[in-house]
């Protein structure tokens, strides 16, 4: 009865709790205030979470496997422009050769990158056998269970992962690798005009060979249909009982592991229902671990630095942007990163405040609930909407 009033509250067990969105009103009333969001807006204003391309922790950071996040054009034009070596009426075709140049150099470089990251994470792959996600999800849940029935004053911290970061995303970002003898065949033939090739079909390059453009061709075809039309938080949802259209409409949108339309017909045809279900619990169990990895980062040292293109990926795999929105334009321009550092931050507040891997007593699925995808990419802000520029003042308000 009281569930059925009460469509925001998520039953665990035999434990009801009701949870709200985060919004401008309540972050103004001691009554709903998030103290995971008050820790984590202390350390980004104290200046101990960064964004920033020096410096940036060795750790969480994995550049390499990433695209660039700014395109050379206006950098080598100017360059040229100002080469007195130069002839005037050579200028116009030496701009774009030397762009060309540079384009097939990047490509190179992606690739040689993604190759070797294959290759170093294949000890890795021996190991987990493509199940990385859902058994240091398990070593979270084992630690955090531990930790609470040992809890006392002066006990020591949440057991850490037999990994760090780095290592978690760059063996999620090793099965780039399959894309690479198509590329090289594509690249050999067009050689300069990949770029176009790259622009106009962008999935078949390797992530770390993208432009911005083809960069922003994909996250558009990505983007969270529900942002802002989401008045309650919604209930709890298991892959396992979900209708199948609904799980297959996730499939098609979901960044963290895109399922090609040909594997989801295939799904169908031979109604293969655990297939999908269980690409959804991985999607899940994915960013857990990863939110988990950088939550304890940024709460256990004096210093965080994430790379602008890390930011970005956050935010893409998450589904944290509108589809106007340049991500890569925004991580690089002052503003438009405070705006994507804070709904990361909103983000993680949501979900993590109250959690025993934030200092509170509940364990993440106590919470939630085991494999709630129904706030996979709830941004937890009011409606399911997202923070703009406009709303900076009231949040970095001390």
């Amino acid at each position: 009865m009281i569930r059925n009033k009460l469509p925001h509250v998520v039953r665990y067990h035999s434990t009801l709790q009701l949870v709200s969105p985060l919004s401008v009103s309540a972050l103004n009333d001691p009554l709903h205030s998030n103290p995971l969001l008050n820790r984590l807006k202390d350390t980004y204003l104290s200046g101990k979470l960064v964004v920033g391309h020096e410096d940036a922790t060795e750790s969480l950071n994995s550049t390499s496997s990433l695209p660039m996040t700014q395109f050379p054009k206006d950098k080598i034009f100017m360059q040229v422009s100002q080469d007195d070596k130069v002839g005037f009426w050579r200028k116009p075709l030496v701009k774009w050769f030397r762009l060309g140049v540079y384009m097939v150099k990047y490509y190179k470089e992606g690739v040689k990158n993604t190759y070797r990251l294959a290759k170093d994470t294949r000890p890795l792959d021996r190991q987990y056998q493509g199940k990385m996600a859902t058994e240091l999800c398990k070593f979270v849940e084992f630690n955090e269970t531990e930790y609470r029935l040992k809890k006392r004053s002066g006990s020591e911290p949440i057991g850490l992962l037999p990994l760090n970061r780095r290592q978690f995303v760059e063996f999620h970002r090793r099965k780039e690798a399959w894309k690479i003898p198509f590329f090289f065949i594509l690249a050999l033939v067009f050689e300069e005009f990949t770029a176009v090739i790259c622009y106009l079909w962008p999935k078949v390059a390797p992530h770390n060979c993208l432009t911005p453009g083809a960069f922003a061709k994909i996250t558009k075809s990505h983007v969270n249909p529900e942002l802002g039309q989401i008045p309650q938080v919604p209930p709890y949802k298991s892959p396992y009982t979900m209708h199948t259209d609904e799980v297959y409409d996730r499939l098609k949108r979901a960044s963290v592991e895109e399922t090609p339309k040909w594997k989801l017909a295939l799904y169908r045809l031979v109604n293969n229902k655990v297939l999908p279900r269980e690409t959804l619990v991985r999607i899940h169990h994915y960013l857990f671990v990863d939110d988990w990895l950088l939550l304890q980062h940024i709460l256990r040292n004096k210093s965080t630095v994430l790379a602008p293109a890390e930011l970005v990926d956050c935010i893409r795999l998450r589904q944290l942007y509108r589809s106007e929105e340049d991500l890569n334009a925004m991580a690089n321009d002052p503003q438009g990163q405070r705006v994507l550092v804070w709904r990361l931050l909103i983000y993680w507040a949501f979900r993590f405040d109250k959690t025993v891997t934030c200092g509170g007593e509940s364990l993440f699925a106590e919470r939630w609930g085991a494999n709630n995808i129904s706030i996979l990419n709830y941004s937890g802000w009011e409606n399911g909407d997202l923070i703009g520029s406009r709303d900076l003042p009231i949040l970095e308000l001390r």
